[in-house]
This record gives structure tokens, C-alpha cells and sequence, in this order.
């Protein structure tokens, strides 16, 4: 008895591996396009599927988080000064209120050294938009600024002026409203 379950077992198993090693040499007899156009038929679609983007102009070193995920980190000091964008939908994990939070520091002198404390006379300016891919394949769609954010002047809990000279980093959270046609579990 046992001497036939174990031949039973054995061809059970055969087959399978016969059954596999078929379907992966189907998967290799297709080409890069079949591959392609199978993906397109099976992707799923929404009729709406809005890009949130941020671009940051500063001088100081600077990391920003959407929902306490972060989206982006500059400490390059040869980036300061440019504008740079940056799309932040990983981040957004259902429609609804997000957070933002932007954490300033010091400039970066070189590769190695970094000033101590921030610059009064230095600048942040962030500016999100929203977008989206055009239906007939003309490209992006005119961007709608939804929030723009530039380092205060004063403390927003007790209204004096922000010495920045004196700070060695500065935290701000902010937040935004965001649509999107899909709900993800993602870190919460």
C-alpha cells in the first residue's frame, strides 16, 4: 500500500513539473511587443488619473513628506539655488486631506561641509500642482496650482519674527486635498 502511494505522489509531482516547464517556455516564445500589448489589455484604467507634483526653489537643504513618507531629500550643494519637481503620488494613498511636512536645514557649503545654522537671508518657496494625462494622448493638462507655501516671517503660534540665524533646522507641516481614484493600504 504505501509503495503505490509513494508512485502516486511521484507521478502527481511529474506532472506538475511537466505543466510548468510548458508554460514558461510559452512565456519565452513571446516578443517584447506581445508582452507589451498584453499588459495594455490587462492594465486597469481609471477615467481620471490626476499627477500631484511639487517644485522647490531654495538655497537650504530641505526634506519633505507626504504623510509621513518622504518624497524627496536635497543636502546637494550643487542643487541649491534651482528649481526642482517632483511628482509625490506614492505618497498619496486615498483621496482625502494629506499631510505635508517640510524640514529645512542648513546649507550645504561642499560636499563635506555644512553651515551650522540657517541663513536669514535665505529663501524656500514650494508650489504643489495637480495635472493630469490627457485622454488623446496630447500630453499633460494645463497644471492647477492647489497649494503654495514660502518661509515665514513669523511664527504663526505666537506672531513674533523667526530669527533664522539661530535656528539650526525649521519644521512645518502643512496640509492638502487630494483626489484620487484608488484606495491603498500603504504604511498606515
Amino acid at each position: 500500500m504505501k509503495k503505490s502511494l509513494y508512485i502516486a505522489f511521484g507521478f502527481v509531482f511529474f506532472l506538475q513539473g511537466c505543466a510548468q516547464e510548458k508554460k514558461e517556455r510559452t512565456m519565452n516564445i513571446l516578443t517584447n511587443s506581445q508582452r507589451i500589448d498584453y499588459l495594455k489589455k490587462n492594465i486597469q484604467r481609471y477615467s481620471y488619473e490626476p499627477l500631484y507634483q511639487i517644485k522647490v526653489r531654495t538655497d537650504y537643504n530641505y526634506q519633505i513628506l507626504i504623510n509621513d513618507f518622504p518624497v524627496f531629500t536635497n543636502f546637494d550643494y550643487e542643487l541649491k539655488g534651482g528649481a526642482i519637481m517632483f511628482n509625490i503620488n506614492k505618497a498619496i494613498l486615498q483621496s482625502g486631506i494629506q499631510k505635508l511636512e517640510i524640514r529645512i536645514y542648513p546649507e550645504s557649503i561642499n560636499e563635506i561641509t555644512q553651515k551650522e545654522f540657517l541663513d536669514s537671508k535665505g529663501y524656500f518657496k514650494l508650489q504643489m500642482t495637480q495635472t493630469a494625462w490627457r485622454k488623446d494622448g496630447g500630453g499633460l493638462e494645463e497644471p492647477k496650482t492647489i497649494l503654495e507655501y514660502e518661509l515665514p516671517k513669523e511664527n504663526k503660534h505666537i506672531g513674533n519674527t523667526i530669527d533664522y540665524a539661530k535656528l539650526k533646522s525649521f519644521t512645518d507641516s502643512l496640509s492638502f486635498e487630494a483626489t484620487v481614484p484608488y484606495h491603498l493600504q500603504g504604511w498606515t
